[in-house]
């Protein structure tokens, strides 16, 4: 263990006493006397190496530091030594916060060799690279048609200027916001661990890429490659310690009260030697240290940004507490946390360790293994082409509460109903296409809000399977105080309480057929009393125009979501996704305040609308009309708030 450094110096420099002023590495060389000795110059580059020393422990110690190669070199060497010497920690206090860092001794822990690259994979990281540092690599590219000699001096300084400057944008735009730091100690089995704020990993990456580059005649692409290689980070993906102590914190680890038997320091510590060791990484983020939990809007923010700090990672290790092999896998209660689901999705690359901290596969990226694939879907329901889509987007929205649904519990502090209730209203107010596949779900509604809208993610379990949705713009949907607002295409239907359809004629030139043995109509689950009943649907049959003399006054229709339509022209898809209503009126033609009530369904209502005597050839997949024929049919196309 590394015991604490004395802050001795600062205590001194407070008291100021000639004898603190002139021996604790605060002077200025102007202040020693004017004669130049021997004695002078050795003062002097001493105080030069000796006060950055001090600084790293008193980072509030004011003092110049030139910055010459040598120094840093010197410097780096006199850290590392003071380091691997006093043993234990190096504590230091700022006005913020305390820095701790802490030494490893890599022989306790246990260490396996990491799998070779595969030319795939280096091909797949290289890609990625490109798309996680636009920033950098427009940069460089800017350089580069400023065709500056790099061989010059001035030109290297420029360059190196520029590159540093977009180093510095790239950490604080698209880092997180605390980074933990490996490093290992020359080539002794000793790593150090510090945690550094945004600033501070800029300065340490900036320190090591200077030197490099100073050091190396780089080109461009060479500069590039070092500087993300440098931004490299992994991350943790793990269940929470049950026992006590549990994890270790942002605030014991910063105060250093806790023992290095901790259990939490024990998963620190294999999580650092996996990262270094096996991954070539120095930059780690693990969620219970680099998240300052007492400042609400810290968490809030780290919140908001969890996906993408995953999805950016080089390498999310993920810790199985509970598994030994491969076909424990899907068993583990990591799959039972509310944060699998984005944890396994977002990354790029996963990497699987057991309870012992063992690699469980020989592969690169588990995401290709094969045992893993199934494990996964054993658990998940995620399929190995969702596993592998090349972006989340290309999976849809109810397939993705789907799995929700299924394997992963969502917990939050405000509830789990207005939690869900603010993820639909983001989805609506951000997705431009595929938005109507929110409303693919059966059973019961947000009463509060819409009937439109699901209670919970387990009402997509009952989601068509099916149905797809194509990408199309469509209008924004408002959701106001009466309801989402939406534009539908209306299609009256003659509901009958059985499962078999009446007489049937049709309104117009449309019509709809499910069954052989009704052949103009369909039958469909609903739940009108809370109970499964099967409904007997005619669609655009003359009696759901024609004037009510029973005793109910009740008129049905289908809201069809799936369609579009211009002020001239209407779109309709051969197969509809619709919504049973029913309104209280004589009137068939509706208005868009309409006071409607929607039948909850089994399952999404997809029913196919076919036109008499018309062939259809294979690549049709919609029927187009004037939106002045839509009345001649018995139809209607309006917004409606639902």
């Amino acid at each position: 263990m590394i015991h604490p450094i004395s802050s001795s110096f600062q205590n001194r420099k407070a008291r100021g006493t000639d004898k603190t002023h002139k021996l604790g590495g605060y002077a200025r060389s102007e202040d020693i006397g004017k004669k130049d000795t021997d004695a002078q110059i050795l003062l002097t580059a001493l105080r030069n190496l000796i006060v950055p020393l001090v600084q790293s422990v008193v980072p509030n110690a004011s003092a110049e530091f030139d910055g010459r190669p040598e120094e840093e070199n010197l410097l780096i060497a006199l850290q590392k030594y003071v380091a691997s010497i006093v043993g234990g920690q190096v504590q230091a206090e700022n006005q913020d916060e305390k820095k701790i860092t802490r030494v490893i001794n890599l022989k306790a822990l246990n260490i396996t060799k990491v799998p070779e690259k595969t030319k795939d994979d280096v091909s797949r990281n290289v890609h990625r690279d490109r798309e996680r540092f636009k920033v950098l690599i427009n940069k460089v590219i800017q350089i580069i048609q400023l065709d500056i000699p790099v061989d010059s001096q001035a030109g290297r300084s420029y360059v190196l200027g520029k590159l540093l400057e977009a180093l510095r944008e790239q950490v604080f735009n698209s880092l997180p916001v605390r980074l933990l730091y490996f490093e290992r100690l020359d080539d002794s089995d000793m790593f150090q661990i510090s945690l550094l704020d945004q600033a501070n990993i800029y300065s340490r990456l900036a320190e090591k890429f200077t030197y490099t580059y100073k050091s190396t005649q780089m080109d461009y692409s060479t500069a590039l490659n070092q500087l993300t290689e440098l931004m490299r980070y992994a991350i943790l993906s793990h269940t929470w310690l049950r026992s006590s102590p549990g994890e270790l914190s942002y605030d014991a680890w910063n105060k250093g009260t806790f023992h290095l038997t901790h259990p939490g320091y024990e998963k620190l510590a294999q999580f650092g030697r996996a990262s270094l060791m096996n991954h070539g990484i120095s930059l780690g983020w693990m969620d219970t240290i680099c998240i300052d939990k007492s400042s609400s809007s810290e968490l809030d923010e780290s919140i908001r940004s969890m996906y993408k700090w995953y999805q950016d990672s080089s390498v999310c290790i993920t810790y199985l507490s509970e598994t030994d092999n491969i076909s424990q896998l899907a068993e583990d209660p990591w799959f039972t946390r509310g944060w699998t689901l984005q944890e396994l999705i977002a990354p790029e690359i996963i990497k699987f360790y057991n309870c012992t901290w063992s690699q469980l596969t020989v592969v690169q990226n588990d995401r290709y293994d094969r045992s893993t694939q199934e494990q996964i879907t054993m658990a998940t329901t995620i399929m190995t082409k969702e596993l592998l889509a090349d972006h989340i987007d290309q999976v849809s929205i109810s397939r993705k509460m789907q799995w929700a649904a299924r394997s992963m519990s969502i917990a939050y502090g405000e509830g789990a109903d207005l939690a869900f209730s603010r993820l639909i209203k983001e989805i609506l107010s951000t997705c431009k296409y595929n938005v109507l596949d929110v409303f693919n779900w059966g059973g019961k509604y947000m009463t509060n809000m819409s009937s439109l809208l699901p209670s919970s993610p387990q009402a997509f379990l009952k989601r068509n399977e099916q149905l797809k949705i194509p990408p199309i713009l469509m209008e924004p949907l408002a959701l106001t105080h009466v309801g989402l607002r939406i534009p539908a295409l209306i299609v009256p239907i003659k509901v009958y309480w059985s499962s078999f359809t009446w007489k049937y004629t049709r309104k117009g030139d449309y019509y709809s057929s499910n069954f052989p043995t009704h052949p103009e109509g369909i039958i469909l689950p609903f739940m009108p009393y809370g109970e499964e009943l099967n409904f007997s649907c005619n669609v655009l049959d003359v009696e759901a125009f024609r004037f009510r003399t029973d005793m109910t006054r009740d008129r049905y229709a289908f809201v069809v979501l799936n369609c579009t339509g211009d002020e001239h022209n209407i779109n309709i898809p051969l197969m509809c996704f619709a919504i049973l209503i029913c309104y209280h009126t004589d009137d068939v033609i509706l208005k868009t305040i309409t006071r409607t009530e929607r039948v909850p369904s089994v399952y999404p209502v997809v029913f196919p609308l076919r036109k008499k005597s018309t062939q259809l050839y294979a690549a049709t997949n919609k029927h187009s009309m004037k939106r002045s024929d839509l009345g001649r049919h018995g139809m209607q196309y309006l917004s409606m708030y639902i």
